[in-house]
């Protein structure tokens, strides 16, 4: 983890010519003693499903706790690729993967 994120800011640095002075610091943690890991985890699944399988159980429980969700593959609407309380989420209108 740590190198992806070296690599990163140092592709940045190269390609914005500037220089990160932040001190980057990685503590990996497990999910079963982090219950915040659990609760994102469950989160990204139920996103997940909704764009692979078109299963939307999951995420319809969680729907009044996200604001927004941005269909990164939606190449024909962007920029308003993103999904938010005023343009709710629909399987029907996702991008196909």
């Amino acid at each position: 983890m740590e190198e992806a994120i070296q690599s990163a800011i140092l592709t940045f640095e190269k390609k914005w010519r500037t220089k990160i002075h932040a001190e980057v610091k990685v503590y990996p943690q497990r999910p079963e003693g982090e219950p915040c890991l659990q609760i994102i985890d469950y989160m990204n699944c139920a996103v997940q499903r909704a764009f692979v399988r078109g299963e939307t159980r999951y995420l319809n429980f969680l729907k009044e706790k996200i604001s927004l969700i941005v269909d990164i593959y939606d190449f024909n609407h962007y920029p308003k690729n993103y999904y938010n309380r005023s343009n709710p989420f629909d399987v029907k209108k996702i991008s196909p993967l």
